[in-house]
């Protein structure tokens, strides 16, 4: 069985010419080359202080719509605010 020789990987001039590459077949090229990259994105948060009754009405709808609490609670103030 011949051994396929793999395609290097290809310069992008835009942001819409590496957009469309991502359809390829990547299996083709070589990726040997290629290095793990980490992002850390740091939010600014605010704490609040809320009524542990309240709290835990929020954490019970937030399991009712199977997601974390954090994330229930940034839902709700979204729509509240866009209202």
């Amino acid at each position: 069985m011949k051994k396929q020789s793999l395609k290097k990987m290809p310069s992008f001039k835009t942001d819409t010419d590496a957009e469309n590459f991502m359809t390829e077949d990547l299996s083709q090229y070589d990726l040997s080359d290629f290095t793990t990259v980490s992002f850390e994105f740091e939010q600014e948060t605010t704490p609040i202080n809320i009524p542990q009754h309240l709290f835990n009405a929020l954490k019970i709808k937030a399991m009712a719509e199977g997601i974390p609490c954090s994330q229930y609670i940034k839902l709700v103030l979204k729509q509240a605010v866009a209202n």
